[in-house]
């Protein structure tokens, strides 16, 4: 049953894991809540005039008041709706400890981005090292305040557990891009454990449930037009399971999803199926909207650029035939 709240709305941007913070916060509380999104490169009236201090998200509004900062807003949270669930320890050291965790992952982890935007192998690789080092001491940290327990809070998630967890995110898109793993059962069993154990929890579930946790693509790595969306949700960051179609045959999923021209590819979002190449790309970009466009703000660019992409599928394909009968033969 949800708490009356009477006016809760929160500003950011679902990809932002300090905005995470707040949501997985207010979903423990059972609080109801407007979430109000902020579009990538630009800010909101509303934004400016409720942090004109940072001019950042995220930003609670609580009957009109706003609430600044991702660890204050969650600790606000906690002491505001205090007949749920507690997020912080009762205990005033243990409550001393989780904060010092909780700012220890602020101050370190950010580092995430440098290891993407390393301008050389070298500093990629000290990046990386620096990263891991944080997350053994995390799994030592782990082991001295969970208690026996699945979570930093002991049996149920605490403020460190969110403050962790909402980098998983991040953590996740480096895998994928990078391929280096932070976490791995070797050197953080009890983090790994941890992780899963986190993201199955309803209230992080909730506050993933419009995030890219169930995005399949149907294609073949050959493909041409493939490529397009796989290199859209790569910019992106957006994790997603590529379903690969045998050349000569149909799935019954590709079937069912694309009845009109039975072709590939297909985008699956929370099992909803969009088709064709440069659509899907187009909902890739409005969907993952705070991630870096990949369409032009300006109307008009936007227009020349989608007439370009028309003009090369018109093109590419009489003005190079063997090109077009093996697209034709991988994609249809």
């Amino acid at each position: 049953m949800a708490v009356n709240n009477d006016d809760v709305k929160l500003i950011g941007a679902w990809a932002s894991p300090y905005v995470m913070r707040p949501r997985v916060a207010l979903n423990i509380k059972s609080v109801d809540y407007e979430f109000l999104q902020e579009q990538f490169g630009s800010k909101s009236e509303l934004l400016l005039k409720s942090n004109p201090v940072h001019k950042k998200i995220p930003v609670l509004l609580h009957n009109g008041k706003p609430i600044c900062e991702s660890s204050i807003i969650v600790e606000y949270i906690d002491e505001v709706w205090s007949s749920s669930p507690s997020i912080l320890p009762s205990d005033p050291h243990n409550r001393a400890l989780a904060r010092f965790w909780a700012a220890y992952l602020d101050e370190k982890f950010p580092n995430m981005k440098g290891v993407i935007t390393a301008a050389s192998e070298e500093e990629k690789n000290a990046a990386v090292d620096q990263l891991k080092e944080v997350a053994v001491e995390m799994e030592g940290a782990y082991g001295e305040t969970s208690r026996g327990g699945d979570f930093f809070g002991g049996d149920k998630i605490g403020v460190v557990d969110i403050a962790f967890g909402s980098m998983l995110g991040s953590a996740r898109a480096i895998q994928v891009r990078v391929g280096v793993k932070l976490l791995d059962e070797e050197k953080t069993p009890g983090l790994v454990k941890w992780a899963e154990k986190f993201s199955a929890d309803p209230a992080v579930a909730m506050a993933n449930s419009n995030n890219h946790s169930d995005v399949r693509l149907i294609g073949a790595w050959a493909s041409p037009f493939v490529m397009r969306p796989r290199i859209a949700l790569n910019i992106k960051s957006v994790e997603y399971e590529f379903i690969e179609e045998q050349f000569g045959s149909k799935s019954d999923l590709l079937l069912k999803s694309n009845p009109v021209h039975k072709k590939i590819p297909i985008l699956l979002h929370s099992d909803k199926p969009i088709c064709e190449s440069n659509i899907i790309v187009e909902y890739i970009d409005e969907v993952w909207s705070s991630g870096p466009s990949i369409l032009p703000a300006d109307a008009h660019d936007r227009a020349v650029a989608r007439f370009w992409a028309a003009y090369i599928d018109e093109k590419v394909q009489s003005f190079y035939p063997p090109f077009s009968k093996l697209a034709h033969r991988v994609v249809i």
